[in-house]
Parts: C-alpha cells; sequence; structure tokens
C-alpha cells in the first residue's frame, strides 16, 4: 500500500456530471485502487427554483430515476467495465454542498471537482466545492482540470 494511503476505508467523490467533477472521479477512483478504499459517488438533484409558477415535470419523469441514470453514465464513462473498484452510486434530493457534507459524515476522504471563479488564496474555487472545504467533517480534495491526470 503507498505511503500516506493507510487506514483510506472509504472516499466519496461529488459528481455533477460537468468534466472536473469527472476528473475527480478519475481521481478518486484511482486512491481507492491504491488504498483498497470503497468508493461512493453521490449527484444531487433538486427542484428548481422559479419566480411565479412553478414549473412542472414533464409528464412521466420521475427526476430521481434520470439522476440515477446520470450518475451510472458518468461513472460508466470514467471507469469503464474493466478494473474499476467497487462503486456505490447514492442519489440525493438536495443542494450540492450540503448533500455532499452529510455523505462525507462517515468518510474518511471527500473528492469534489473545482470549476467556479472565486479566488481563495491563490487557488480557484466554485461555491460547492469551497463549501465543502469549510464544512466537511472529513478531509477534501478539491481536483482542478491540472490534476485531473493524476499529477
Amino acid at each position: 500500500m503507498p505511503r500516506g494511503t493507510e487506514g483510506l476505508r472509504k472516499i466519496v467523490v461529488g459528481i455533477d456530471g460537468s468534466d472536473s467533477s469527472l476528473q475527480a472521479l478519475a481521481w478518486a477512483a484511482r486512491l481507492c485502487r491504491l488504498s483498497g478504499a470503497t468508493l461512493t459517488t453521490v449527484m444531487a438533484w433538486s427542484v428548481p427554483n422559479a419566480w411565479g409558477r412553478t414549473p412542472t415535470w414533464p409528464p412521466g419523469m420521475d427526476p430521481a430515476e434520470e439522476t440515477r441514470k446520470q450518475l451510472a453514465h458518468a461513472v460508466e464513462s470514467v471507469l469503464g467495465a474493466h478494473d474499476a473498484p467497487t462503486v456505490h452510486e447514492v442519489v440525493v434530493e438536495g443542494h450540492p454542498a450540503s448533500v455532499l457534507i452529510d455523505a462525507g459524515s462517515d468518510a474518511d476522504l471527500l473528492v469534489v471537482g473545482r470549476r467556479g471563479r472565486t479566488e481563495v488564496l491563490g487557488m480557484s474555487f466554485g461555491s460547492v466545492s469551497q463549501h465543502c472545504a469549510s464544512h466537511a467533517p472529513c478531509p477534501v480534495v478539491v481536483v482542478g482540470p491540472d490534476h485531473g491526470d493524476g499529477s
């Protein structure tokens, strides 16, 4: 086991379908392979806020099921069927930052992608990654586009 990966049992990664979240998934999967940790992917969904009349879903659409399909597609596109660690796919209704912080409650590491524009100590973070880094109950890794290849 590589040095520094001892004690990792569960890694949670937030997925929203963006390139940065897919890079975070690839990074987390590599760490799971190295450490033997389990990988839990989490995707949040919510009813959009709107002024005036509340929009409705198209007839017969189940937003949770559609989100499950999107998550499964993201996992398959990044990890494929070969040499992938065991992946637990979780879909939760709610704001992504809150959902990920809750998911991190029993994790050893939370991994999120970086795609925002806020400058913090010279690093660019989005609102979700910044909120997770500030409030998660476990260590957080924010994977940027320059680190998606494992470097």
